[in-house]
């Protein structure tokens, strides 16, 4: 049993690095010199709206697979075991992303993270993109016990979207850079190129 645990979890672990990479090659790789990791995180759509529920879904799978032994764990007491473990995992999952998926922009893009607009927004803005990820792949832990444990993936993605649409995308990120605000960009008949990546 725990040979084949082992197995389930490199596997795991090769499925985000590779998603890592693949959202590396679909946001950054095409990317003009002159947009930076902002552009690529939180003004393009296709890391919110798809590439992280890849992940979201990942993480929730896992869970139901824990899930479908419960009863034998809560007999062993070994639950907050379990879960202690899942919440283990879905760090190293995170932080295997983020690492890949930023590490590549390093190396192979750009050593300016933030040139498009303030330093420190831009480190903010990137932050609370990656901590609210965090929380809401943690918060997929609730489907282990939930009489409902669908309802708990679908309000995840319903929170992600919603940050991005309508907080990130359209409140913020104008803060960040003009170059970012509508009404800016069509005074001045600037086209961003790649912005809405699959929407």
């Amino acid at each position: 049993m725990p040979t084949k645990t082992n197995k389930y979890i490199r596997y795991s672990l090769i499925g985000v690095l590779a998603l890592s990479f693949f959202a590396y090659w679909l946001l950054i790789a095409g990317m003009k010199p002159k947009y930076d990791i902002i552009f690529a995180v939180s003004f393009q759509h296709g890391l919110s709206i798809y590439l992280q529920n890849l992940l979201y879904i990942l993480v929730f799978f896992q869970v139901l697979i824990a899930r479908k032994v419960s009863n034998a764990i809560a007999v062993r007491k070994q639950t907050k075991k379990v879960i202690s473990k899942l919440a283990g995992l879905i760090v190293v999952e995170w932080l295997l992303f983020w690492i890949s998926f930023l590490g590549s922009y390093y190396l192979f893009k750009s050593h300016n993270f933030f040139k498009m607009g303030d330093f420190k927004l831009g480190l903010w803005i990137l932050l609370a993109h990656m901590l609210l990820m965090l929380f809401l792949m943690l918060s997929l832990l609730l489907a282990y016990r939930l009489p409902f444990p669908y309802f708990i993936i679908i309000l995840v993605i319903a929170i992600t979207w919603s940050y991005h649409l309508c907080f990130e995308f359209t409140l913020i990120l104008p803060k960040y850079s003009k170059i970012f605000d509508p009404l800016y960009r069509a005074t001045h008949y600037i086209y961003l190129g790649i912005c809405h990546i699959f929407l």
